[in-house]
């Protein structure tokens, strides 16, 4: 009677190990997951950052070409402004996405935390 009580003892206790070794294999493909979500997201953050840069480097060359023109060309003036104003919104635009990514990456990090 003691030996077969031993017994069960044993097999719930490997049962146990059991679960316990199947939920850190899943913990550590989640955090796995994370890093990598968390990777692309930097990629794509990084990415965002460098379009905004080049897209205000594009208006600043937009305003200084159209200070010249508003010089000689009133025509023009207009043609450039309308420029501006279409890469001044998708200057913002890409600054909503930035804060989006930033988010989610906070996001992320939280989760990631919290699994620890």
């Amino acid at each position: 009677m003691l030996e077969q009580q031993i017994k069960e003892q044993r097999e719930k206790i490997k049962q146990k190990e059991d679960q316990l070794k199947s939920k850190k294999d899943q913990l550590s493909q989640m955090q796995e997951d994370y890093k990598k979500k968390i990777s692309d997201l930097n990629a794509q953050y990084e990415e965002q950052i460098k379009k905004k840069e080049s897209l205000e480097r594009e208006m600043e060359a937009y305003k200084k070409q159209l200070k010249e023109i508003e010089e000689q060309y009133p025509k023009q003036i207009e043609d450039l402004k309308q420029q501006i104003n279409e890469t001044r919104k998708m200057t913002e635009e890409y600054e909503k996405r930035n804060e989006k990514l930033n988010d989610e990456i906070k996001i992320l990090k939280a989760k990631k935390e919290s699994n620890n």
